[in-house]
């Protein structure tokens, strides 16, 4: 005789702040809490729109729910991670991108979750009665959650949000000014080989490993001076211990 379902997860801490949720009867599921300082770091450097982003952290406060829609590598976990923290949501936990959306309000906790590009299939679209269950499990935890959605994600009835991402050179300058003082920070930006960086089509992550992505330059070789050059030559034939003086060998001979 099977075992009887259950409608209630079981949550086995881990040491390492992974979290993994059994569902009796169902999938496993794994989360993991993000760092204080990862989310420090993405904070320093974090550009936006700040009247859209400030538009979208009230619809999180007002439906505790959002799903951001946006293409790859625009930013979409980054802003989703800064809207919580603008929301003060603690702590901040990824959730296991291959949840059914059917059990994603089982997965929910306390603080502020984040879903990166959830796997929907036609026969398994994100519905809206799926965000409801979400809602009422957050409210029953005082807690957010952020869905980032590719825009050709299976959806019914659900009115996602669209990120719109800073430009690359937004990007590039907000990591410079991170780093180097602003008036430096200027300078460098203008430099005509930045321009022509950013000029191109480029990937915001690529520009925001722009800045520490060139390898140091060797120092250059300086040639030595008159006098040192007679300093080392004086060196080379002053008298050894004794009076005998040094003679220089010839390079090649011996």
């Amino acid at each position: 005789m099977p075992p009887p379902r259950h409608s209630l997860p079981v949550r086995i801490p881990a040491r390492s702040k992974t979290e993994i949720f059994y569902q009796f009867g169902g999938t496993a599921h794994s989360s993991g809490e993000v760092p204080a300082a990862t989310l420090e770091r993405l904070a320093t450097c974090f550009v936006a729109d700040e009247e859209e982003f400030a538009a979208l952290a009230r619809r999180l406060r007002s439906d505790r729910v959002l799903v951001l829609s946006g293409p790859h590598f625009a930013g979409r976990r980054t802003a989703a991670l800064m809207l919580l923290r603008r929301l003060g949501a603690a702590p901040l936990r990824v959730l296991d991108r291959t949840t059914r959306p059917g059990e994603l309000a089982q997965q929910l906790g306390p603080g502020g979750q984040v879903l990166c590009d959830l796997v929907t299939e036609r026969g398994r679209p994100l519905r809206e009665s799926d965000l409801l269950a979400a809602r009422d499990r957050l409210a029953e935890h005082d807690a957010y959650l952020v869905v980032t959605v590719d825009p050709r994600a299976a959806m019914e009835d659900v009115s996602a949000a669209e990120w719109h991402p800073p430009t690359p050179g937004a990007v590039l300058a907000a990591h410079l000014r991170a780093r180097v003082s602003p008036e430096d920070a200027g300078k460098l930006l203008a430099l005509p080989a930045v321009a022509d960086f950013l000029a191109r089509d480029h990937q915001l992550r690529e520009a925001a490993s722009a800045h520490s992505s060139r390898r140091p330059r060797t120092p250059p070789t300086w040639p030595r001076s008159r006098s040192s050059a007679h300093t080392s030559s004086s060196a080379s034939n002053a008298p050894a211990p004794g009076g005998t003086r040094r003679r220089s060998t010839p390079s090649g001979g011996r």
